[in-house]
């Protein structure tokens, strides 16, 4: 009986560790087809603005 509520137990976890997976990847492509569209596919601008200040410091 305790083994059978246990695998109960484990495929509920599974399952919802499955869902959330599903919906937080479908989260990541939608904010990554936002920023293609807002930068065209390349570089923000903000990663531009200290890179003179970033090669000095390495």
């Amino acid at each position: 009986m305790v083994n059978v509520y246990m695998d109960r137990k484990v495929k509920f976890r599974m399952k919802l560790f499955k869902k959330l997976k599903e919906k937080m990847n479908r989260y990541l492509e939608r904010v990554a087809k936002e920023n293609n569209e807002l930068f065209d596919g390349g570089v923000p601008d903000c990663c531009k603005l200290n890179q003179k200040q970033n090669l000095k410091k390495k």
